[in-house]
């Protein structure tokens, strides 16, 4: 809107007078260039009221969906954790060594006999939850 006239663009051109001098409207010059600088003016208003209109729209999309981005960060980063096989911390790990090395002898004890897997109540939470954070992310980048 603005810069795009010329400084010219606001004269008025006529034909000359028949005695050979300049025909000159100054008045409806001004009133020509008057009514452009308020138009550009009101334009300047108008873009800038949409601009803050977008912006206050945008900010509160952002804060309506706050709790449901923390929450899936948050989720997010706790699955990061939960996924790790040895989670306990350093005394503890010394009583859950004995159970996973139990658990890995009764799982080949009964290797041969299993036709099909069968998930676990940890994998299929696992599994519910990843599909959880996929959809999210969908959502979150579409």
């Amino acid at each position: 809107m603005l810069g795009v006239a010329s400084d010219d663009q606001a004269d008025v051109v006529v034909a000359n007078a028949e005695d050979g001098s300049i025909n000159e409207h100054r008045f409806t010059e001004v009133v020509g260039s008057t009514m452009y600088s308020v138009y550009q003016v009101l334009m300047l208003i108008a873009m800038l009221n949409s601009l803050i209109a977008i912006v206050t729209g945008t900010f509160q999309k952002i804060i309506d969906n706050a709790e449901v981005h923390w929450k899936f960060y948050r989720t997010r980063l706790w699955m990061h954790y939960i996924n790790e096989a040895l989670v306990a911390p350093s005394p503890f790990l010394y009583f859950q060594m004995p159970l996973l090395i139990m658990d890995l002898v009764k799982k080949r004890r009964y290797w041969p006999l299993r036709n099909q897997p069968v998930d676990s109540y940890s994998d299929v939470v696992n599994k519910v939850v990843q599909r959880y954070l996929c959809h999210e992310r969908v959502i979150l980048y579409d």
